[in-house]
């Protein structure tokens, strides 16, 4: 991926954060919004990182997941395996 700073000054401003440990970065004027997760709609045949299309402040918006977008697993599959693990953890301790 390449990029060109829009401004005209030689230092670009970015948004740092972490995924799964990993510290990335992104151009902050590629960044139009961060909110908390909204609930979404999925829009068929976008790629898997394209989590669906949600209503901010009367707009209909794209949701990226970046934790697919970086190739990671998607926060709810991740949850949901936590969730299955733990509750085969708890029949095999009720076995024991």
């Amino acid at each position: 991926m390449t990029y060109e700073p829009n401004e005209t000054s030689d230092e670009a401003i970015w948004v740092t954060f972490r995924l799964h440990g990993q510290l990335y970065a992104m151009p902050a004027d590629r960044i139009g919004e961060m909110l908390l997760l909204p609930r979404t709609l999925p829009v068929p045949t976008q790629p898997p990182w394209i989590r669906g299309v949600t209503r901010v402040r009367e707009d209909v918006v794209l949701v990226a997941e970046a934790r697919r977008q970086f190739g990671l697993q998607a926060l709810s599959e991740e949850t949901n395996a936590l969730v299955d693990l733990l509750t085969t953890r708890e029949q095999d301790h009720r076995n024991w």
